[in-house]
């Protein structure tokens, strides 16, 4: 999208998880991908494809409130920043 391509521009040539090719290699990782470069977003960065997508906002929500390191006992800031991990 147009939000990450200018962000690469600013970052440099550093590789992004979304350009990874290899999903069930990210998956050893515990990373979900979920490709979404078909899919058209709202906005004029068209980043927000994910938001966009009730069923993606769904799997998300369950997976913040899962009983492991998303524990609710942690602050939500906390358990976003683990969907990645």
């Amino acid at each position: 999208d147009r939000a990450l391509r200018l962000s690469g521009l600013i970052a440099g040539s550093r590789p992004r998880v979304g350009d990874y090719k290899d999903a069930a290699d990210l998956a050893d990782y515990g990373v979900s991908v979920v490709d979404l470069s078909s899919v058209k977003g709202s906005d004029r960065f068209n980043h927000t494809k994910f938001a966009d997508n009730p069923e993606l906002v769904k799997m998300i929500g369950q997976r913040l409130r899962e009983d492991d390191g998303f524990a609710s006992d942690r602050e939500v800031t906390d358990r976003i920043s683990l969907l990645g991990q």
